[in-house]
């Protein structure tokens, strides 16, 4: 604070002030109320329009992730009102979520238990949930198939679970059509099982799935959906009082 605490990190218009938030956010430094109302007022209309300049949306998400820490009621309801105005950018917006109900290393805190049945077994079962969802939307980042080919279908119910309750019904819509393509019964729970069904499919997997892929995208046409990973998010913060227990901070 005593250093970088000034006009030239902290202006509005200094070309380093989202370099100098993300640092002072990640090192969970409180930044006085007046300056965090400052960054808001200067942000928070070009943070909502989408012709506007991206630098601005993610200065102002950065100066959610400081009111989280000294206000996080008003750092909630800001943050809901920038997804309704950018829902496509929902994503950004999850970490704030996290922050301003303490469950920013939630992630961090249960990743462990996802490769660990010792560790997992225990767990609330909100936390299985959540894990289990994260992992899932991790995983299809990098292609749906994944899912299916990998351990990751292990959390596969729980996930189901966590998006349901969460809302995400579009993507758990989509999930479940390519559970399908392995039959009416779904993907065996046993991996070298799936691996046999899936390659004895004709048409290949991967073909199939693209098919789904196309059919997906024409009925999302014109439509709006919030990010799977910010409901997910709220879906923590709902459970907010189970989850803090477990979590266990950065060392």
């Amino acid at each position: 604070m005593k250093h970088f605490y000034n006009d030239e990190f902290f202006s509005p218009t200094s070309v380093r002030v989202e370099e100098a938030l993300k640092a002072f956010n990640a090192a969970d430094i409180h930044l006085p109320k007046e300056k965090i109302d400052e960054l808001l007022n200067a942000w928070e209309a070009k943070a909502g329009t989408e012709e506007t300049d991206r630098k601005y949306l993610y200065c102002y998400v950065e100066v959610l992730s400081a009111l989280a820490m000294v206000d996080p009621e008003r750092s909630v309801k800001l943050t809901d009102q920038l997804q309704r105005k950018r829902p496509n950018e929902a994503w950004l917006l999850m970490h704030v979520i996290e922050k301003a109900h303490g469950l920013e290393h939630l992630v961090w805190t249960l990743s462990p238990a996802l490769d660990d049945p010792g560790l997992f077994a225990p767990l609330p079962l909100e936390a299985k949930r959540y894990i289990s969802a994260v992992e899932i939307l991790a995983i299809a980042d990098e292609g749906i198939e994944q899912v299916f080919t990998t351990s990751a279908y292990n959390e596969w119910n729980y996930a189901l679970q966590a998006f349901e309750e969460a809302g995400v019904h579009e993507y758990s819509k989509f999930l479940r059509a390519v559970a399908l393509l392995f039959g009416p019964g779904g993907p065996p729970a046993d991996y070298a099982e799936r691996q046999k069904v899936i390659e004895s499919m004709n048409p290949s997997f991967r073909e199939q799935i693209d098919v789904v892929y196309k059919k997906r995208a024409e009925g999302q046409k014109g439509k709006t959906y919030v990010d799977a990973r910010y409901l997910i998010a709220m879906y923590a913060a709902k459970h907010a009082d189970v989850l803090r227990k477990i979590v266990k901070p950065v060392l």
